[in-house]
């Protein structure tokens, strides 16, 4: 419940869906807790919270993306957009996809040294 209480986004959703918020108007953890501590299938366990709550299921988290194993080249604009949304960047003027790959691969030692390192070790950065 602790991590509810600094939980953004979908993670908040889920909190108050499940009643791990002050302001949740049910409690719905236990239904929850129960089934996943038996190992139950999530197909299963979302079966019967979908009587209490259907909200719950509903919820879809995005991929986490690995970009050291990230192919640029044939990834989506969409994807790419993703990207820079998430590491709260703007593309102003990016017109093509390659403005946004190079926007992305410019800013990628700020937001995944990592992947930066491990591009760059592989000439690809």
């Amino acid at each position: 419940m602790k991590r509810c209480e600094t939980s953004v986004g979908k993670d908040n959703s889920f909190c108050y869906y499940v009643g791990g918020l002050k302001t949740s108007a049910a409690k719905t953890v236990n239904t929850l807790v129960d089934p996943i501590s038996w190992k139950m299938p999530v197909e299963k366990i979302c079966e019967k919270l979908f009587k209490v709550d259907s909200q719950i299921c509903d919820l879809r988290y995005e991929k986490v993306v690995d970009l050291k194993e990230f192919n640029f080249e044939k990834s989506k604009v969409r994807d790419l957009k993703k990207i820079i949304e998430k590491w709260g960047l703007e593309c102003r003027g990016c017109t093509e996809k390659r403005d946004y790959i190079s926007l992305i691969k410019s800013n990628m030692h700020k937001h995944d040294p990592e992947a930066a390192a491990f591009l760059q070790a592989r000439g690809e950065l």
